[in-house]
């Protein structure tokens, strides 16, 4: 079904669409995550300047891997309808059109604070390697999506599986699991 008086499909067709991406990228990723921590583990018990306590918290990992699993998967579910939730809002190409003609407004910037900023950043700078390194693969994958979910024009940043939305899901996982302030950043 389409939405009314578009030839784009709605937010729910666009969703059953995905269902197979999404079942596809959990049995690839969640098998993955165990090797991942203990790799991460490895590399912070070698770093001489890291703290005890920072190296004591990160094994705990492996200990909680199912929580971290569970959380971080349910995370990516959350960012992924996220990205749907925004290519079926109905103002997206009025308000991509504005972002191409013009600097935001003062409304529409907010003040963070510097340890989300560099957050962000580090997120951003993480989420672009990711992508650039995989990108043979990702374009097509870009082009796919727009074509089966019938969004002329989608951007490889509005792609509902954009490494920017697994790096955001990684940070709330690790946030689940109380680590804090530079603990994060690692």
């Amino acid at each position: 079904t389409s939405t009314a008086g578009t030839a784009r499909p709605s937010r729910s067709t666009a969703q059953k669409a995905l269902i197979a991406l999404r079942a596809s990228m959990r049995s690839t990723l969640d098998p993955l995550l165990p090797t991942a921590a203990r790799d991460a583990i490895q590399v912070i018990d070698s770093d001489a300047e890291v703290s005890g306590t920072l190296k004591k918290s990160v094994r705990r990992l492996l200990v909680d891997q199912r929580e971290f699993s569970s959380t971080f998967f349910s995370a990516v579910e959350r960012e992924i309808d996220s990205a749907v939730d925004d290519l079926f809002r109905s103002d997206r190409d009025e308000r991509r059109a504005k972002e191409k003609g013009r600097a935001p407004a003062a409304a529409a910037l907010s003040l963070v604070d510097y340890d989300q900023m560099e957050e962000n950043m580090l997120l951003d700078k993480f989420a672009s390697r990711i992508r650039n390194a995989a990108d043979e693969h990702f374009r097509p994958l870009t082009q796919r999506l727009a074509s089966a979910l019938g969004v002329p024009g989608l951007t490889d940043r509005e792609n509902p599986f954009h490494p920017i939305r697994f790096c955001k899901a990684l940070g709330e996982a690790v946030e689940k699991l109380d680590f804090k302030g530079d603990q994060r950043l690692v």
